[in-house]
């Protein structure tokens, strides 16, 4: 298939085929990021092609013009069904009166999780709950478990109270999995909705201590495993970081788009490049 730049001019007949091509890329893409995601192709035609008539840039002429290729994803809406972990009304009440915003998704805050009742995870939404770290009666581990078992690709925050001695606290939140945390300073209310933003970006919202430890960990293992004339690909360092923080093929599959037996397919060469046997010699020391 010939390359097209912006600002290339073609044809009429061209530009049909054109516009069926990019409505079966659309439809494709659509159905592959699910969720009720709606994406929008950023196309400026001169003159219409067949059954574009209405559109309202085009002119006078015989031709059209594709002013941006490839395509991008302009504007796309998530659901996100945000639901907090916590049965203290006045953190309900706090967590209530916070505007979450982030371009592309939009959001619905549940009723809140009071471990009374089973979790309703069919609505067709991204899930996002924010974990309450500060109660001693809450199994963080087998709650993150739970919810990730019923709805893969989930995300997670757990709020830890404002203490200069949890790092390592933070260390096995990070290992299970959590995409952020947030201290319940002064500030919280104001760090919650930017941490929130950033995690359905696709970013993590941890601080730099406990990134730097999994880095330095990851270096350590590709310096001392890694035999010669051997790399790993894009792909592998990318299921190399997520097998070290501890997740499950099935989760790492839900995170990166791609099979669970892609995801095992990828861990296997792995452990082979890195002479190792078993995937838990991949995790820190402290974490084993």
């Amino acid at each position: 298939m010939p390359i097209l730049y912006a600002g290339d001019v073609i044809t009429e007949e061209a530009g049909a085929l054109l516009h069926v091509y990019l409505r079966k890329c659309l439809a494709f893409t659509q159905r592959a990021l699910g969720c009720h995601r709606t994406i929008w192709a950023r196309v400026g035609f001169v003159s219409p092609p067949p059954g574009l008539s209405k559109h309202r840039s085009f002119l006078a002429t015989n031709k059209f013009t594709c002013t941006v290729l490839p395509l991008r994803a302009r504007l796309a809406t998530v659901d996100v069904a945000i639901q907090l972990m916590n049965s203290h009304p006045v953190l309900i009440h706090a967590i209530q009166k916070i505007c979450f915003k982030s371009e592309g998704f939009s959001f619905e805050l549940m009723p809140p999780y009071r471990g009374d009742a089973p979790i309703d995870l069919h609505a067709k939404a991204l899930w996002f709950f924010i974990l309450d770290g500060c109660s001693p009666r809450i199994d963080l581990a087998s709650l993150v478990r739970r919810c990730r078992s019923h709805r893969p690709g989930s995300r997670f925050l757990v709020l830890l109270p404002p203490a200069a001695g949890n790092f390592s606290e933070k260390i096995h939140l990070y290992s299970w999995g959590i995409d952020g945390f947030v201290d319940l300073h002064e500030a919280w209310q104001a760090e919650l909705p930017r941490a929130v933003d950033r995690i359905l970006q696709g970013q993590l919202w941890v601080s730099r201590e406990v990134f730097e430890l999994f880095a330095r960990h990851e270096q350590t293992l590709l310096d001392t495993h890694l035999q010669t004339r051997h790399s790993l690909t894009a792909r592998e360092q990318q299921v190399l970081k997520l097998v070290i923080r501890g997740l499950s093929n099935k989760e790492i599959a839900a995170l990166t788009g791609i099979s669970e037996r892609t995801v095992k397919f990828h861990v296997s060469n792995i452990l082979s490049k890195l002479q190792l046997k078993d995937r838990h010699k991949l995790l820190p020391d402290r974490l084993r």
